[in-house]
């Protein structure tokens, strides 16, 4: 009955695709959240619950490498300045806490907010968080092991692009 106000829908090949959908956090009620994922092009889903549902850890983004690897961004709270990440194992029946190195980052990333790609090539892992529609700063991050440890790679400035 609540409205959908976050997404992230992708499809990394042709039959694997994945979609998370959650709701703003209200007084009383918290959040709800899912994940789908499918394995035929989206023919048929299968829903998983996310980490953390009915607290005031709301969805933020959600990226996959392939069918069972990726990273899920909630938000830390209502203080928080960096999202809580989450790697899904056996496809989202189980999460596993990622924890990035945030304190190592330079004070001109005041936050981070979203999951703008993460990839895997040559035996790492390769995950870039940013700041949305709010903001121009990103944090390119490596680790041989998807749930870490995370090193900061890289720290770049990028125009936002708005659709309109």
């Amino acid at each position: 009955g609540r409205a959908v106000t976050k997404r992230a829908i992708g499809f990394v090949s042709p039959q694997f695709g994945y979609a998370a959908l959650g709701t703003d956090w209200s007084m009383g009620a918290g959040e709800h959240k899912m994940c789908y994922f499918t394995f035929d092009g989206g023919q048929t889903w299968s829903a998983k619950g996310l980490p953390l549902t009915m607290t005031s850890s709301t969805l933020e983004d959600m990226a996959m490498v392939d069918e069972r690897q990726g990273v899920v961004a909630l938000s830390s709270g209502l203080d928080g300045s960096s999202p809580l990440l989450y790697a899904p194992a056996d496809t989202g029946d189980t999460w596993n806490s990622i924890e990035l190195p945030y304190e190592s980052l330079p004070p001109e990333i005041q936050y981070l907010s979203n999951v703008d790609g993460i990839s895997y090539r040559d035996g790492s892992f390769f995950l870039v968080m940013g700041q949305g529609d709010t903001g121009t700063m990103k944090a390119t991050f490596t680790a041989t092991d998807l749930v870490g440890p995370w090193q900061i790679l890289e720290i770049t400035e990028e125009t936002i692009h708005n659709v309109g």
